[in-house]
């Protein structure tokens, strides 16, 4: 009797850790999946269904304390708000994200991807300086691994597509052209379904440089392109690329046929999801229909622009204020922290 009791004292115990190490493992698994769902999610242009999967992701990785689970689940967290014009937010949540140091070391491929992130909200926020600090820590981070993965070179190569557009913001279109002809370097040795959206984008970019330079024939061509790799997919870059459309054919006085693609571009909003490029929109369509000498439809775009404009700009720099302040503090903290460490 007493080895039967002694036998039950030790199965017991045992059963009850491998039941709880069986219902973590199936937990993580989960949310595992919920990560790829998401990840499929947000290839797809499905915003809203991101903030949704996000919020899962990270309640169901508190409550098993799954590193890997929360560092995801706030990167497309970040993401959502990214996409929504949001960056304080999106800064707040990819900093979170990048909390989780110890898995990250695994996953150098996650950890680029979220300084990528933040290079891509200082830019939107035109602070280039920091925004070019984290895409140059991204590199810095990839160029560390021995193998590359896809992901790597797509992530490497939406850095390079984001460089590209920091020179343009500052007018530099030589520095420009040589991160474009970088981005489809690499572009070109990825054999990827889901790689629509980096080759898109980068069609993008250099019908941008091409109209900037004035080459219409080749501005046509890329942005053509960029539309037949988002045919039947929702992307920003997609609505951009109809936005050049109409410019290009404002500049040619083809006015109906900038109509057809601005109307297109308007149609490709989802509520209120990227309003910096439908601001730009509405200013555009104003513009083209001073160029027709429609006074009338010309103020109605202009008053839908500066609203949308006047509210973005007021958001954008209590955000810049805000994240300048931040970064300030850190540093000071750091400097702190190094004093410190030379005292002991």
């Amino acid at each position: 009797m007493d080895f039967k009791r002694s036998l039950i004292k030790i199965f017991l115990p045992t059963l009850l850790l491998w039941s709880i190490s069986l219902f973590s493992q199936n937990g993580s698994q989960k949310i595992d999946e919920l990560i790829e769902n998401a990840n499929q999610l947000y290839l797809d242009g499905r915003t809203d269904a991101v903030l949704n999967i996000s919020k899962k992701i990270i309640t169901e990785s508190e409550n098993l304390k799954y590193d890997k689970g929360l560092s995801y689940g706030y990167y497309y967290l970040a993401s959502y708000y990214y996409d929504n014009a949001e960056f304080m937010e999106s800064i707040h949540h990819a900093k979170k994200a990048q909390k989780y140091g110890k898995y990250l070391a695994k996953d150098k491929t996650q950890s680029a991807r979220i300084s990528a992130l933040l290079g891509g909200n200082y830019l939107l926020l035109d602070l280039y300086t920091l925004s070019s600090k984290n895409y140059r820590k991204a590199l810095s981070i990839l160029d560390s691994k021995k193998k590359k993965n896809t992901t790597d070179s797509l992530t490497q190569s939406t850095v390079y597509s984001n460089l590209s557009y920091l020179f343009q913001n500052i007018n530099m279109p030589d520095s420009m052209y040589f991160y474009l002809k970088k981005e489809n370097t690499i572009l070109k040795k990825v054999k990827f379904k889901n790689a629509y959206i980096e080759n898109g984008c980068s069609c993008l970019g250099f019908g941008n440089y091409h109209l900037n330079q004035n080459e219409i024939d080749s501005a046509q061509y890329y942005y053509n392109k960029s539309l037949e790799f988002f045919n039947g997919k929702k992307h920003p870059c997609k609505i951009e690329s109809l936005i050049g459309l109409g410019n290009l054919h404002t500049h040619e006085k083809e006015y109906e046929k900038a109509h057809q693609y601005y109307n297109n571009a308007i149609h490709s909003f989802e509520q209120n999801n990227f309003p910096d490029i439908q601001s730009e929109l509405f200013k555009k369509i104003s513009e083209l229909y001073i160029s027709q000498g429609n006074a009338t439809q010309a103020k109605h775009y202009q008053d839908l622009y500066l609203k949308a404009h006047n509210k973005l700009d007021a958001q954008k720099k209590k955000e810049r204020d805000f994240v300048l302040n931040e970064v300030m503090k850190e540093e000071k903290a750091q400097h702190q922290n190094e004093v410190k460490k030379t005292r002991k």
